[in-house]
């Protein structure tokens, strides 16, 4: 199931015929589609308005939150949870300069993952064990620019 994660085109007749046997949806597709996409709808606590998320080589999921619940002050949270939804790395973890997470998040070679900061040209770095690896005033040097 590995390999379908990377590359869903690789078994979607399996697929089809699990969801088959399900008997979940009505009425039941007549065909493997081309590709399978997983929709993703997650209420964790703390998890509020999330820029994007990224999936690391674990099956964690990172999300950088926007702005804290029932206000319009910027998040300082990443959250991370573990596969089945569990939050990790004491999460919610603040740290390395983050506010308000952006449009996007990367992970590098090394695992680490990169969280652009919303409205300014700034990025923070953690870890993949989730410790804040910038300065608390985030990276800000480069050519780093942040385009509406």
């Amino acid at each position: 199931m590995g390999a379908f994660a990377r590359s869903p085109r690789l078994a979607t007749g399996k697929l089809y015929a699990l969801a088959g046997a399900a008997y979940t949806y009505s009425p039941a597709p007549t065909a493997a589609p081309a590709a399978w996409v997983l929709a993703l709808h997650y209420t964790a606590p703390k998890v509020y308005a999330p820029g994007r998320i990224t999936v690391d080589a674990k099956g964690n999921i990172w999300a950088a939150n926007n702005w804290l619940p029932g206000t319009r002050n910027p998040s300082p949270y990443v959250t991370v949870q573990d596969p089945v939804g569990s939050p990790i790395f004491n999460s919610p973890i603040s740290g390395g300069g983050m506010k308000a997470g952006a449009w996007g998040l990367a992970i590098d070679h090394q695992g680490s993952v990169w969280v652009p900061r919303y409205a300014d040209d700034a990025m923070a770095k953690y870890s993949p064990s989730g410790k804040p690896l910038s300065p608390s005033t985030s990276f800000k040097n480069g050519d780093l620019n942040h385009r509406s």
